[in-house]
């Protein structure tokens, strides 16, 4: 059974990232993983990428 710090020290957000500038950040984002916050893992997109960036965003494609 996986436990909710397996997943995030399994996955660098930096190897997520694709392009990057001064204005945006795209990144291939991998199943399984919540994009917001959520109520049950505290694993997710936004949460390691405030981990490397000051003030991240979620936009979804």
């Amino acid at each position: 059974m996986r436990t909710r710090f397996d997943l995030k020290a399994r996955i660098s957000f930096s190897d997520l990232v694709l392009f990057s500038n001064p204005d945006y950040l795209v990144i291939s984002k991998p199943p399984f993983i919540s994009t917001l916050d959520d109520r049950v893992e505290p694993t997710n997109i936004l949460e390691l990428a405030r981990g490397s960036e000051p003030d991240p965003q979620v936009c979804h494609r």
